[in-house]
């Protein structure tokens, strides 16, 4: 999540990701000067408007920030009372305040409800690490307030940072809603499918983003409740898009502005990266669209067809099975 929220910002900050955050192979042109960017900014009205409408809904509490803020240590005190006295009301008071010089760290000590606790960031750059300060927040939510969770926002796209705060159950039923918050739920956790495989679908033609997106996610429930390892989402959590209308589809979630990105060549065939999100667009693409898929090894540039029936179940044995939750006691 953090990794996601450093790269974007914008068509700036999206161009900047898709340089270091997209899977090798074919991508998104950066050299045509006339770039349509209505796609992605169609995509961040309506996150902010599922922002605005769900946060309040929800009872979560918010709190923004520019990420470029930390001149000296007193930065990173205000910025640490901001998030716990302020946003989570919490009884926050700054017992110590330091330049760590061997570590190169700007160093705040608060104090609350008798527990201390350490936020650092980098005194080498303005930046305030979030990568550094969010688990200090969770720690100090699983230990003074274990119904209560901090987390950041994908939105507003630019160089601020927005966090938020609220009761877990909340903003659990906010996310499923569409609020465009990344948990840990949204993520794949599966290692079984070869990396630099990709596929190459091929389909007599390519639905309307809607109706993929409508099927993609009723494949991931689908698997899901049959016991596979994949990210159980609900159907607000998905956007597809072609963000910058380059020929891509571009998988969103929760607000993010790029998970995957897969590319729509000729044919039309569509090209699927070897991650979690692209190997779940080709099983879609294959399983619900009659697509012919082609494995294509990116390292060797070797081509091997196979039968739709045996891709389907190679995807699923490398989304994998979860393990059964213990028996309560």
């Amino acid at each position: 999540m953090l990794a996601t929220f450093l790269l974007r910002g914008g068509v700036g900050l999206l161009l900047m990701g898709l340089l270091t955050s997209c899977p090798a192979g074919p991508q998104h042109s950066l050299l045509d000067e006339d770039i349509d960017s209505s796609n992605s900014e169609a995509f961040q009205r309506q996150m902010m408007r599922n922002q605005a409408r769900l946060g309040p809904l929800f009872h979560l509490r918010e709190t923004g920030f520019d990420v470029e803020c930390i001149y000296g240590p007193q930065d990173l005190t205000e910025l640490a009372l901001q998030l716990t006295a302020e946003l989570a009301q919490l009884p926050a008071v700054c017992v110590r305040e330091e330049l760590d010089e061997q570590a190169r760290e700007f160093v705040t000590v608060v104090q609350i409800e008798g527990r201390q606790y350490q936020f650092r960031t980098s005194a080498e750059s303005d930046w305030a690490e979030l990568e550094k300060i969010m688990p200090v927040l969770a720690q100090i939510a699983r230990e003074l307030r274990p119904a209560y969770q901090f987390e950041v926002l994908n939105p507003p796209y630019d160089q601020t940072a927005e966090v938020v705060y609220g009761r877990r159950t909340d903003l659990l039923r906010a996310v499923a809603r569409g609020y465009p918050c990344s948990l840990p739920d949204g993520h794949w956790d599966y290692d079984k499918w070869p990396a630099r495989l990709y596929t190459d679908v091929h389909v007599a033609r390519l639905p309307p983003f809607d109706t993929l997106r409508r099927h993609y996610q009723r494949n991931l429930q689908r698997l899901h409740q049959a016991g596979y390892r994949v990210p159980n989402l609900t159907l607000p959590r998905l956007y597809f898009t072609d963000l910058l209308k380059s020929g891509h589809i571009d998988i969103c979630i929760d607000g993010q502005e790029m998970v995957a990105s897969e590319q729509v060549l000729p044919g039309p065939t569509v090209r699927c990266s070897d991650e979690g999100w692209g190997v779940l667009l080709a099983y879609t693409l294959t399983r619900d669209f009659h697509g012919e898929p082609t494995l294509l090894d990116r390292e060797t540039n070797t081509r091997q067809p196979i039968l739709r029936a045996d891709y389907l179940r190679r995807a699923e044995a490398a989304f994998g099975r979860r393990q059964p939750d213990p028996p309560s006691n």
